[in-house]
This record gives structure tokens, C-alpha cells and sequence, in this order.
């Protein structure tokens, strides 16, 4: 994700689907307005755990990704309705995972 967009703390939406993109920066929980992330069918392996920090995240779209873990720190986006996990290399999910519960819609 290009260095500009995390400076952008105004963000709310953000679409990236279908960009190869590999990574996400830790920069990403700079990001405290974002309310939904798209980043579907991408080449990501793995998400820093800075997205904890983003506590008003109610959308977060990460399938088609090649996620082998979910961070524990995913737990404290509390705000999140829906989280879509699918077609990733998951073995399993973290704990705290447990502590989403405004969660309706998850795809795994």
C-alpha cells in the first residue's frame, strides 16, 4: 500500500481489490476513522497487528489473500459487523476473536 494513503487519517472507506498488493504497514492503524477495508483478492501473507488500533472498523474484506494467521489484535476492532476471511490458508483463528461480538457476517 503506497506510503500516501496511511497519511490520509480522514480515510473512511478504502478499496484495494485486486491489486496484488503483498503487504499491509503497521501505518495502517494511523488510520482511526476507517470504518471498511477492502482488500480482497490481493497476495497478502500476513496482517500487522496495528489493525487493532482501528477501533471504529465495522467492514474488513480479506478473502482471496494467502493469510496463513489473523492477528490477535483483530479481536479489539470491537466495532466490526462483518469480517470476511475466505479462501486464505487459515489453520485456525486467535482467541480473541471471541471478543467481536457485534459481529453478524463471517466468512472463513
Amino acid at each position: 500500500i503506497p506510503s500516501v494513503i496511511y497519511r490520509i487519517t480522514s480515510l473512511e472507506t478504502l478499496w484495494l481489490r485486486y491489486n496484488r498488493i503483498t503487504s499491509i504497514g503497521e501505518e495502517i492503524g494511523n488510520l482511526s476513522k476507517l470504518k471498511m477495508i477492502d482488500l480482497r483478492e490481493n497476495k497478502i501473507h500476513s496482517l500487522p497487528a496495528s489493525i487493532g488500533k482501528i477501533h471504529s472498523l465495522v467492514v474488513c474484506l480479506l478473502s482471496y489473500n494467502h493469510l496463513s494467521k489473523i492477528p490477535d489484535e483483530l479481536g479489539l476492532c470491537i466495532s466490526l459487523t462483518q469480517l470476511d476471511l475466505q479462501h486464505n490458508d487459515l489453520a485456525e483463528l486467535p482467541e480473541t476473536m471471541g471478543k467481536l461480538t457485534n459481529l453478524v457476517r463471517l466468512g472463513i
